[in-house]
């Protein structure tokens, strides 16, 4: 498993902004593939736990975005 995390990181260096776009919309459209398939009955209980991871990796993301873009402007000013 350590091989594997450390050869994606490896390769994740090599990528440019195209081949993460091409990621996320490869693993968007397995989601969608994998929510329809979700029998009726259980769907409810998937949106909850996908609602949760969500908002589990958004915010942190985000809150390390803005303080990436906050740093940039503050040295853009010096």
């Amino acid at each position: 498993m350590k091989n594997c995390l450390r050869y994606s990181t490896n390769y994740a260096k090599e990528m440019n902004l195209f081949d993460f776009g091409l990621l996320k919309l490869c693993l968007c459209a397995a989601g969608v593939l994998l929510g329809i398939a979700i029998p009726s009955k259980h769907k409810k209980k998937a949106a909850l736990a996908a609602a949760a991871v969500y908002s589990l990796t958004y915010v942190p993301l985000m809150v390390k975005y803005f303080a990436f873009l906050e740093k940039g402007r503050l040295n853009i000013a010096k």
